[in-house]
Formats: C-alpha cells, sequence, structure tokens
C-alpha cells in the first residue's frame, strides 16, 4: 500500500533519528525494532522507485522526502550531541553571529570568604559583556545509492550518522587547536608543565 508523503516522511524522520547501531527506537509510546521500520520505509521508496519508469514519475516527491527528512533531523541531531556544553544559536544568512557572557558569575565567586558575624562584606555585581564571533563554514556530502537502500545494503539512518561524525571530528580539531592557542598566550605564572601529576607544580596554578 502507498502512504502519503507525509507518513512516508514521519516514518522517515523517527528512523533517520535513531542511530545506525540501535536495535529499537519509541514511537507513540510502543517499542519497534528498528530493522522493521527500515524495512517499511525501503517497501515505500520500492512503490516509488521500483523500476525506472515509477524514478521518473517520482523523482520530485523521493527528493523531496529526502531533503525535508535531513533538514529535519540533522539539526536535532546536532543539538543533541553540543547543546550540553556549548550555546547553540541559528543565523540568518550575512547576520554577525554575537554572544553574551555572564562575567560576574567567576568574580563573584571570589568574595566568597570566611567572615565575621555583623562584618562589613565586600558586594559584587553580576556583569556580562557582549563579544562577536567569527565563523567558518563546514559543510560536506553523503552519499546514499538509492539501489543500495533499495537493496538493503544501506539504511537511512547510516548516512546521518556519518555526517555527524564527521562533524564531531572537525569540530575536535578546532578545540583542541583554541586550547593550544590559549595556553601559548597564558603569562609564565598561570602554566607549567609535568611528566605526570604533580601537586606542587599544580597547586600554584590554582591559586
Amino acid at each position: 500500500m502507498r502512504l502519503e508523503n507525509k507518513d512516508i516522511i514521519t516514518l522517515a524522520k523517527k528512523v533517520a533519528g535513531v542511530k545506525s547501531t540501535a536495535s529499537t527506537f519509541s514511537f507513540n509510546g510502543e517499542d519497534y525494532s528498528i530493522g522493521a521500520a527500515n524495512e517499511a520505509l525501503r517497501e515505500q521508496f520500492n512503490i516509488l522507485a521500483g523500476d525506472y519508469n515509477s524514478y521518473r514519475r517520482n523523482k520530485n516527491d523521493i527528493f523531496e522526502i529526502m531533503q525535508e527528512v535531513i533538514d529535519t533531523v540533522l539539526p536535532i541531531k546536532i543539538m543533541e550531541s553540543y547543546g550540553q556544553f556549548a550555546e547553540i544559536k541559528t543565523y540568518a544568512q550575512g547576520d554577525k553571529p554575537s554572544f553574551t557572557q555572564k562575567t560576574g558569575r567567576r568574580r563573584a565567586k571570589q568574595f566568597i570568604t570566611r567572615v565575621g558575624l555583623a562584618g562589613v562584606y565586600e558586594v559584587f555585581k553580576l556583569d556580562k559583556k557582549t563579544f562577536d564571533i567569527e565563523t567558518a563554514a563546514y559543510g560536506g556530502a553523503a552519499q546514499i545509492g538509492l539501489e543500495e537502500f533499495l537493496d538493503g545494503t544501506a539504511d537511512f539512518n547510516e548516512m546521518i550518522d556519518i555526517i555527524l561524525e564527521g562533524l564531531d571530528e572537525a569540530v575536535y580539531h578546532e578545540i583542541a587547536t583554541a586550547l593550544h592557542a590559549s595556553v601559548e598566550q597564558l603569562g609564565s605564572n598561570n602554566k607549567a608543565s609535568a611528566t605526570g601529576f604533580d601537586p606542587k607544580v599544580f597547586d600554584p596554578l590554582l591559586t
């Protein structure tokens, strides 16, 4: 039975959002086999492109389904991966990314000290500063042949995982580069080196 495009998209989004190593996924409160879901999706694409004439008639629908699924699922997966340790914002083409940093929070901790009762205490303000970020674009392409998918040798969610793995490596490289650059800019009192963990070297750095 040929599903409506919107139903194929719903199924494909669910399949693409699950890691390729998963065995089941939850949908409407029930657990389903990821293998069965891929087979159901594969069956629909076989109806749309089981032969050349079908593919020629339905190719625009096929590409629209794939485009909508990737445009929806990939940003969500990126948020899941990096939202734990980074503030993620979306900007329009041509806009300059700007972030706000709460500077008073770090300084406020220095004002928490041992005090006498009824003493005079120093106060702090929760200041903040805004700064612009210079950005660079990362792009890539992953291809899953329609015949591979229809033959069952590749699944739709594998493509999403490959894209995310490549993006992870690019982000880790940028983090490592930034850390090395920040260490180079530190004063001699704020950095040290040792062959292993040395408390005598580490304690002055904390101070």
